[in-house]
C-alpha cells in the first residue's frame, strides 16, 4: 500500500522527513508537489506499473493526483477515453483522465 501524506497552511514542512517516515509504505518511489499553501507527498508501491511512467504525482494540464487504490476494471474503462494518449498502464492515469472527462459528478 502506498504512502500518502498531506498539508494545509504548513510552511515549514519537511518533505524528506515525511518521505522517511512513509518509506516502508512505499519503497519504489516518491514525489511531491505544493502549490500555494497546499503540499501532496506520495512514497509508490508498485504493483500494476512498474515503470516510472507511473509515478506520482502525476499531472495533466492543471490537475494534479496522487492515489492509493485499484481500480480493477481501469483497463475497461480507457475504452470511454480514446482521447487521451496514456503514458503508463497505472490505474491512477485512468482515474486522472475520467475525473478531467467526466469531473467530480
Amino acid at each position: 500500500m502506498c504512502g500518502i501524506a498531506a498539508s494545509i497552511n504548513l510552511n515549514d514542512i519537511d518533505i524528506n522527513k515525511v518521505h522517511k517516515y512513509l518509506k516502508h509504505r512505499g519503497p519504489d518511489g516518491e514525489g511531491s508537489y505544493t502549490y500555494n499553501n497546499v503540499t501532496l507527498i506520495h512514497n509508490r508501491l508498485a504493483i500494476q506499473d512498474l515503470s516510472t511512467n507511473a509515478s506520482q504525482p502525476m499531472f495533466m494540464n492543471e490537475y494534479v493526483i496522487i492515489f492509493n487504490g485499484e481500480i480493477y476494471n481501469h483497463i475497461d474503462l480507457r475504452s470511454k477515453l480514446k482521447e487521451y494518449k496514456f503514458k503508463s498502464s497505472s490505474d491512477t492515469e485512468t482515474l486522472l483522465y475520467l475525473f478531467i472527462k467526466y469531473g467530480k459528478d
